[in-house]
């Protein structure tokens, strides 16, 4: 199913929320570039290789973050409403509420940020993830046949 428009606003709200832009990027530095990530692609990317479940799962924690100004007490607006700051410190309490599925629905996002920031090579280099290895990305892992697998 393809994103919607206000699913990929929302998207790009909630990643550069726990991942905010900036123009240093250094050596070591994680953060983007403005526009250096296209979370809503990469979100779309996951979205399409994902099981059913996971699909369900993943649209369900964008709309429970996007609504979540409402159900917190902070007005009637999406999190599009709300400044950068009071998106990062909303996803804070978010990661830190009494309901677990809250929390684990807010932790699925963020580990997605993570996933749409090393898939951008530059970002990828400056973090120096793949310091030790000596092979590039991406990594192709061998499959096991069940006979090895039983050995």
């Amino acid at each position: 199913m393809k994103l919607t428009s206000p699913e990929k606003k929302w998207i790009q709200s909630i990643f550069e929320s726990f991942a905010p832009p900036s123009t240093i990027t250094e050596e070591g530095e994680l953060a983007p570039a403005p526009g250096e990530v296209d979370y809503a692609d990469d979100f779309a990317v996951l979205n399409r290789h994902a099981t059913p479940v996971a699909k369900l799962g993943l649209r369900a924690a964008v709309v429970m973050i996007a609504t979540s100004p409402v159900w917190t007490g902070r007005g009637l607006k999406s999190v599009n409403g709300l400044s950068r700051e009071e998106r990062t410190e909303l996803l804070g309490e978010l990661s830190a509420h009494s309901n677990a599925a809250v929390r684990e629905l807010t932790w699925l996002l963020k580990v997605q940020t993570g996933m749409a920031l090393l898939g951008v090579d530059d970002i990828r280099r400056r973090s120096r993830y793949d310091k030790e290895r000596d092979s590039g990305t991406p990594i192709k892992l061998r499959i096991k046949k069940k006979s090895e697998s039983a050995k």
